[in-house]
Order: structure tokens, then C-alpha cells, then sequence
């Protein structure tokens, strides 16, 4: 497949935001984002947490955008109140 530069778009972020203001694909232009799929219920997602942190800590001063996008396996998981409490409980 080829693609002919410029022509590739990310799509739009969203629809709902927990821990910070809503973001755009416009607005992170430039920027170098790292996205992290992950569901509370994945132990190997919450696993990686530590090094997420990390890198948020040492690189976000230098313009490093950590993104968590929740990305739920089961219907169960798919509840905000459960994502925010799992967010509020430090295993975002």
C-alpha cells in the first residue's frame, strides 16, 4: 500500500474526556503523542502503568502528550463511573 505524503489524517479524538480538557487532532499537531489503549480489567494494561508514568514525568516538560484512550473488552467495563473509579483509585 502506498500513501502519498500528507494524505494520512488522524482521526478525531473523543468523544468524552475524564482527566483533562478535550484534546484535538489539530491542537496536537507537532506534537509527539503517545496513546495508550487500555482497559481497567487488563492486568498487563495496568501493569505497564509505572512506565507510563514515568515517561510522563521525565518527558511531558519537553512536549511528550501521554493519552489513555479506554478501550473496554467486556459490556461490564464499559461503565464511566467504573473507568472513573479506577482512574480515581490510580490504575488509570
Amino acid at each position: 500500500m502506498e500513501i502519498e505524503r500528507g494524505t494520512m489524517r488522524a482521526p478525531e479524538l473523543g468523544p468524552e474526556w475524564l482527566n483533562s480538557a478535550p484534546l484535538s487532532t489539530r491542537g496536537l499537531r507537532r506534537s509527539v503523542v503517545l496513546v495508550d489503549f487500555w482497559d481497567y480489567t487488563c492486568v498487563n494494561c495496568l501493569r505497564t502503568l509505572p512506565y507510563l508514568a514515568a515517561w510522563h514525568e521525565r518527558y511531558a516538560p519537553t512536549g511528550l502528550v501521554t493519552m489513555g484512550v479506554h478501550t473496554p473488552e467486556f459490556a461490564f467495563a464499559q461503565s464511566r463511573e467504573l473507568v472513573e473509579a479506577a482512574d480515581e483509585s490510580g490504575t488509570e
